[in-house]
């Protein structure tokens, strides 16, 4: 439902922009070849819309969304890496100096039940006031967890929030 609630509203948005869009792609068209004409868009009327349009759309979405984001920390050498699709995370370091390099997993494991198929954008971390605190949110279920990054290995961790 909430996939469909989501397609519907980003179609009220597109529709929005769509005649200003429309007259644009046709001006940038005629100046190139037919390659750029036959792949415009299809506008599809909400009152015909089906499953395999919200699907097709959903998905469209979905393969322009990246698998993995990196996010800065407020140290200069870390960040974070998540992967959007599993919710797993690691800490990249880059040398700068003395300062080694290295990646190393926070929580190298999955957070998806075994029947799930990873989408990339189903996980978003978000910084706290504490700069070695994030928060991380699974957008699909609304499940959240605490991600600690640290230079001391056993102070690393990602532990859900209840």
């Amino acid at each position: 439902m909430r996939k469909l609630i989501t397609i519907l509203t980003m179609c009220f948005c597109f529709s929005a922009f769509g005649a200003k869009a429309q007259s644009d792609t046709l001006n940038v068209a005629s100046a190139k070849d037919s390659i750029t004409i036959a792949a415009k868009p299809q506008i599809v009327k909400l009152d015909s819309l089906t499953m395999e349009h919200i699907d097709a759309i959903y998905n469209r979405i979905v393969e322009s969304t990246p698998r993995y984001k990196m996010y800065k920390t407020e140290n200069t050498y870390n960040l974070l890496k998540l992967d959007t699709a599993t919710g797993r995370v690691w800490q990249v370091q880059y040398r700068l100096g003395s300062t080694k390099s290295m990646t190393v997993a926070i929580d190298d494991y999955s957070l998806l039940w075994d029947d799930e198929t990873p989408k990339a954008g189903r996980f978003e971390l978000y910084p706290t006031n504490n700069m070695y605190q994030f928060i991380l949110l699974d957008t699909q279920t609304g499940k959240t967890w605490q991600v600690q990054w640290s230079t001391v290995a056993k102070e690393r961790f990602r532990e859900r929030i209840y």
